[in-house]
């Protein structure tokens, strides 16, 4: 995947003068790629690019992924709440994405009742597009994801938040599977 996204495309245009929204998306692809593959630099490397193009819940979404790598779990979880603040593009789903791995962040800190309210704030905005991938489990140092649904779906919630904890199951989340 790393080398998909980093192969040049057939364009008629060079990279930097795509679209910045494409820009934006690539960016943040390649930051949760050097995510799974324990890739530090990367990702600082992506998060400076997100911060040249002004996408700031992006590059705080980056920088929430290296802090999670570097075991800070305190300003990981500050760095996706911010990244899931406020409104931005509607691609990639920042803000989704962000308020998982700040539920699993906050979780791990043991801020449990925060950390599902997140949870349940991301299987809002996934409902309707049905939107999975936010809830594959993007942090090393926070709780896996799947416990986290089976106990929000033991609330009264959506049938949505059901779906993805019965998805969920017992599955292993993507960092994990990744790690080797």
């Amino acid at each position: 995947a790393e080398q998909i996204l980093e192969t040049p495309l057939d364009l008629p245009v060079g990279i930097d003068q795509l679209p910045e929204h494409l820009r934006v998306v690539t960016l943040v692809e390649r930051a949760f790629l050097a995510a799974l593959a324990t890739d530090g630099d990367t990702i600082k490397a992506c998060e400076q690019d997100l911060v040249a193009l002004a996408a700031t819940r992006e590059a705080a979404l980056a920088a929430g992924l290296r802090a999670d790598l570097d075991g800070d779990l305190r300003r990981a979880a500050s760095l996706f709440a911010t990244a899931a603040s406020g409104v931005g593009r509607s691609q990639p789903p920042v803000r989704e994405l962000a308020l998982v791995c700040e539920a699993q962040t906050l979780d791990a800190l043991g801020a449990r009742e925060l950390a599902l309210r997140r949870l349940q704030d991301a299987a809002s905005a996934t409902g309707v597009r049905r939107n999975a991938v936010p809830f594959l489990g993007w942090t090393r140092h926070g709780t896996p994801v799947a416990p986290l649904l089976r106990q929000l779906a033991e609330q009264p919630v959506s049938p949505w938040v059901r779906e993805l904890a019965d998805a969920a199951g017992s599955r292993t989340d993507a960092v994990a599977v990744y790690a080797t």
